[in-house]
């Protein structure tokens, strides 16, 4: 099982196999992941393939089941042809659920799988073919560390019309040849220092607390309005709490984009921010109440069983208001343990000169 930001891969699985099947006809999805033309897949026909895979050697075709927060299956990716002299591999991979394609969860499969083949495999070069039309594609290649070394010209026949057949590929850092180091050690001088990223285990510890967000929505003249909200995350998404008299429910009614800001200060320093769009859960049409009933226990009752009370009273309250629900599904987020930050250098030699560091 490999961890990234975002999903985990986990060796392909008998039950991965329907949703699978359900995938490999969605004809849309072929257009835009394969290079051959749809051809309907029947389910046995996905088991016998599956089947056939287990008899063959380990190290020929590893192949992996993408699961998101909660178990979800949402796609699958492989590592094959290998050429264990020049120690090189081909990467393929699809995200088959539209509810999380171009949402940076493919980017983080192939970055991770990427990584799994340098450093656990010996490999020197990882390289994969796509389709020149789906940029979509390639750019989610290229934020995970793949460069264009090639195309075939009109060499793919999909959806009535030819299209490029382009190849890229990631070398291993340090395999690189010497003028894409010299390039990418010159792009690292111009750059800042990183803010340091929240470990998997960090950000979802930091998500169970009870701090305050605040939500950004936006005006009818689109400038932002802001105010603080309770919110709970959930694999499908983060749940806010609101009601129809509210400003900035009227607005994310209106307009459903919205920003979240997590900020908190010791013991556990941190910035957390998602960007995305908000549904609204209606009560006479869905059940607001549950988890109307979890954020009144993770603000009111933060843990503690002497608050039991004081959640029942704020709870039996709630459902005198007009309350709704709303749920930001991230397009974009950032998570930053400003524990382990301590600055640009020249913020730390001016902390230092005043005596504001250990």
């Amino acid at each position: 099982m490999l961890k990234g930001e975002k999903v985990i891969l986990k060796p392909m699985r008998r039950d991965f196999l329907e949703r699978y099947s359900e995938f490999l006809n969605d004809v849309e999805l072929l257009l835009l992941s394969s290079d051959v033309a749809p051809m309907p897949m029947e389910y046995e026909r996905v088991v016998a393939q599956f089947e056939e895979h287990l008899k063959r050697p380990r190290g020929d075709l590893l192949w992996f089941g993408i699961e998101v927060q909660g178990g979800k299956f949402v796609g699958q990716c492989i590592l094959h042809h290998f050429d264990y002299a020049a120690r090189t591999c081909e990467l393929g991979i699809t995200i088959g659920d539209g509810d999380y394609q171009n949402r940076k969860y493919g980017r983080d499969a192939v970055a991770l799988l990427a990584r799994y083949a340098f450093r656990l495999l010996n490999m020197e070069k990882v390289w994969l073919t796509t389709i020149a039309s789906n940029e979509r594609a390639a750019k989610a290649f290229r934020a995970a560390g793949f460069e264009e070394r090639g195309r075939l010209r009109r060499h793919v026949w999909l959806d009535g019309r030819y299209d490029d057949l382009v190849y890229m590929s990631c070398f291993r850092e340090g395999s690189r040849p010497a003028d894409q180091r010299a390039r990418s050690r010159s792009n690292q001088t111009r750059r800042y220092q990183p803010m340091p990223r929240m470990k998997p285990d960090v950000l979802q510890e930091y998500l169970e607390q009870p701090y305050v967000g605040v939500i950004a929505t936006l005006r009818k003249d689109g400038m932002p309005y802001t105010v603080p909200v309770w919110w709970l995350w959930k694999p499908d998404g983060i749940w806010i709490t609101g009601t129809y008299n509210r400003v900035w429910c009227k607005q994310l009614l209106n307009d459903p984009r919205a920003s979240l800001c997590i900020e908190s200060g010791p013991p556990m320093t941190g910035h957390v921010e998602f960007d995305g769009r908000v549904t609204a859960y209606h009560k006479d049409t869905f059940d607001i109440w549950p988890i109307s009933k979890e954020l009144a226990t993770k603000y009111v009752g933060r843990g503690e069983p002497a608050n039991a009370e004081a959640v029942e009273k704020f709870f039996a309250n709630m459902q005198t208001e007009p309350r709704l629900l709303f749920k930001l599904v991230p397009e974009a987020s950032r998570a930053i343990d400003m524990r382990v930050y301590r600055g640009k250098r020249a913020d730390r030699e001016f902390q230092e000169s005043r005596g504001d560091t250990e």
